[in-house]
């Protein structure tokens, strides 16, 4: 790794590592389950859970940076496949393989019953809730999960190429993404404010091409912030302000 290079990669790790820290509960080693009886606590609790987290973030770090320095953003196609593995690799080793086997098999019919009646692609994903959240006053239904987020990752293809060309959206477009994962559609069954962490992450290489990545506020103030998309714009506009 050249020498530029590679003290870049450590301010971006220690950046993503405080954003952690400072966003989810699960890397301090609280595993949360309230947010719906359905949900299953995770296999790790305490200084266990910590170090596990810890790892897999390490690997994750490693990735998402390789993510910018290697591989082009081809299209919304690459970009699932992308944070899909990225999900995989933030919940190694926290919960059995598949715990909601038989919540799964229920959604799988009603995905089949939806998509013969309106003929669009609804399916079932794995990696996503089996339950309703209602963080926004709106959020998709498990059944409808994986339509939504074929919107959100063509929209945000979209915003990346739009970032690439006019850097004053580079706030918009993290407060968006961050927004939309963790807050409106909520997908994952586990992780979304670290999967969201990431995105934003990501996202802040490839806009700027090595430059400027967000150094988060308090966890009050990022959620406080994300209620609102033009509150939580200029809260990324704070948090760019910080790199150093």
């Amino acid at each position: 790794m050249a020498p530029v290079k590679e003290h870049y990669f450590d301010a971006f790790r220690n950046a993503f590592l405080e954003n952690i820290q400072k966003r989810s509960r699960t890397a301090k080693g609280e595993s949360h389950a309230g947010v719906s009886a359905a949900k299953r606590p995770l296999q790790k609790t305490g200084e266990e859970l910590k170090a596990q987290v810890a790892a897999n973030t390490n690997i994750l770090i490693k990735r998402v940076w390789d993510a910018w320095w290697i591989q082009p953003v081809r299209d919304a196609r690459a970009i699932r496949q992308m944070m899909e593995a990225w999900y995989d690799i933030v919940q190694c080793d926290l919960q059995e393989s598949d715990p909601y086997e038989g919540e799964r098999a229920l959604l799988t019919k009603e995905a089949n019953r939806l998509s013969a009646s309106t003929g669009l692609p609804f399916r079932i994903n794995p990696r996503y809730r089996v339950w309703d959240v209602s963080y926004a006053g709106w959020n998709p239904p498990p059944a409808e999960l994986e339509i939504h987020m074929d919107i959100f990752y063509a929209r945000l293809h979209e915003l990346i190429r739009w970032g690439q060309k006019e850097e004053s959206v580079w706030p918009f477009i993290l407060a968006w993404a961050d927004r939309m994962m963790d807050f409106v559609i909520h997908p994952w069954a586990d992780g979304c404010g670290r999967m969201s962490t990431t995105t934003v992450m990501w996202l802040a290489l490839i806009l700027t091409d090595g430059g400027p990545v967000p150094e988060f506020g308090t966890r009050e103030k990022h959620y406080f912030a994300m209620k609102n998309i033009a509150e939580h714009a200029a809260y990324f506009e704070r948090c760019l302000a910080r790199w150093k």
